[in-house]
């Protein structure tokens, strides 16, 4: 017979503690027997340790997105338009996803998206929508100040090579 309170035990004469006492140890629930400190302790540590996994990964994909935006070299500025490549830093907002363009200073989600919407609704053509910085003036949103902001961290394709008097065609 289990008593449920010290004092019915000391009525009847049990003289087993209660399974619940603040003098006894938390019991292992599903084989009924008390569990040690060590067995606590190492409950314990395995839970700091799989919280510390859980905030470095979470800090690791916050840190390492996939994503790099930098200011290019001087070199890259003063040769203007230089030739595209994916190791060139900087973002081609010709083909950048949202998500890239919305890295960029003053670009939030609701801009970045605006300028894809912008670029698809155009009609498809072989020759890129924004050939310099200042074309991303026409997207609803963006002026000239953040055009300005944005400029030295974008690349744009070279510009089409011209026909001239030398040329075939």
């Amino acid at each position: 017979m289990t008593v449920a309170s010290p004092q019915l035990a000391r009525r009847t004469g049990e003289t087993r503690p209660p399974a619940c006492s603040p003098t006894t140890p938390p019991s292992n629930f599903a084989t009924g027997q008390r569990s040690s400190g060590a067995e606590r302790l190492t409950a314990l540590v395995i839970l700091i340790g799989f919280i510390v996994v859980i905030a470095g990964a979470r800090a690791w994909k916050t840190v390492d997105s996939g994503v790099r935006v930098t200011t290019p070299s001087p070199e890259i500025l003063a040769a203007g338009n230089a030739r595209p490549s994916p190791f060139l830093p900087g973002i081609d907002p010709n083909i950048a996803p949202w998500w890239e363009l919305s890295m960029l200073p003053q670009i939030g989600e609701g801009l970045a998206r605006e300028i894809v919407s912008f670029r698809s609704s155009r009609p498809v053509r072989s020759d890129p929508v924004f050939r310099r910085a200042a074309d991303l003036d026409q997207v609803r949103g963006i002026g000239p100040k953040t055009v300005h902001r944005v400029a030295p961290l974008l690349r744009f394709p070279p510009p089409p090579a011209e026909s001239g008097p030398g040329s075939s065609g």
